[in-house]
């Protein structure tokens, strides 16, 4: 069985970032990074189970390092 991906690829909006920005702007900010961070680990575990659908092991357990990678540098 062949696994097609048909999911477009989201464009990265720049994020602006006030010089001299209270505390909450900055919580708010680093929640953003944090939630894009889970959700990028998410993709990679997507990818990786696709990738096994498709036979491609290599490509599965790359995908799999690379959540594992983003998981170690999230919680460091």
């Amino acid at each position: 069985m062949s696994a097609t991906i048909t999911q477009t690829v989201p464009t990265r909006r720049p994020v602006a970032v006030a010089v001299n920005s209270d505390p909450s702007m900055d919580e708010a900010l680093a929640r953003v990074r944090r939630d894009r961070r889970q959700q990028a680990v998410a993709h990679s575990l997507q990818a990786a189970v696709l990738a096994d659908e498709a036979g491609w092991t290599d490509a599965a357990a790359g995908f799999r390092a690379d959540a594992d990678r983003m998981r170690k540098a999230m919680a460091s």
